[in-house]
């Protein structure tokens, strides 16, 4: 009931508004040891004009740099619908589109809470760009990814490689060294499609899923697709 919706859920009122436009969000991603949430989305028509927005959910605040810069500039890093993944301070921003991308940037997240904090650095002289890194093997968007921490990689998966065709790429996974800045594509593929994908790693085991709904609203053969979690042990 409201009653008790009230204790779990902020309303939109008991969050200050942003000071800066987006009028699209894509995604967020949580930073836990700043307690800061990325907001990703465009202060314009088309993804040339990508943005993140940095709030403080201890203060539900949105927070500015001392040269009162409001958010970060990706524009030349971020694409919609790309796979967002947080590996120590770094996040990953990998792929998306359109057009759909093989790039992969990353951001440095202590700098964020430094320069975004409350009593941060000095951000006179300092702007948080993104950093380019290696490109994947296959362009991808609607993937997803996680970080292998046995191996010290970053593992991609799924997606497609066109923007309103499903391909071979839902099928395949790929891993980053992170230490190398190398990528190498797995030999095995998975049985089903993971078009929109949902990927997350344990130990050994790297699981994927996500199946596209719209994608065989017509082919109820195929509705046997959906629901599927595979697994794949990378010893």
């Amino acid at each position: 009931d409201r009653k008790n919706q009230k204790q779990l859920w902020y309303y939109s009122h008991d969050i200050a508004q942003p000071s800066f436009a987006m009028n699209r969000v894509d995604c967020m991603r949580h930073i836990p040891f700043s307690n800061q949430l990325l907001v990703f989305g465009a202060n314009g028509v088309g993804s040339s004009n990508s943005v993140a927005g940095v709030l403080d959910l201890s203060q539900l605040k949105w927070l500015t740099t001392k040269r009162t810069e409001k958010c970060i500039d990706v524009s030349e890093h971020y694409r919609k619908n790309a796979a967002l993944c947080l590996c120590g301070h770094q996040l990953f921003m990998i792929g998306g589109g359109p057009p759909v991308s093989n790039r992969v940037a990353t951001l440095d997240c202590q700098r964020i809470a430094d320069l975004f904090g409350r009593g941060g650095g000095d951000a006179s002289k300092i702007r948080i760009r993104p950093v380019q890194v290696s490109g994947m093997q296959r362009a991808r968007i609607d993937c997803d990814a996680d970080v292998l921490e046995i191996k010290n990689q970053l593992v991609v998966g799924g997606g497609r490689s066109h923007v309103n065709r499903i391909d071979q790429t839902s099928h395949t996974i790929e891993f980053y060294d992170l230490d190398q800045d190398k990528w190498h594509m797995h030999a095995a593929r998975t049985k089903y499609s993971n078009s929109k994908a949902w990927l997350w790693c344990a130990g050994n085991l790297v699981f994927m899923t996500g199946g596209d709904v719209a994608s065989i609203a017509h082919q109820p053969q195929k509705l046997s697709q959906l629901g599927h979690i595979e697994c794949i042990d990378i010893r």
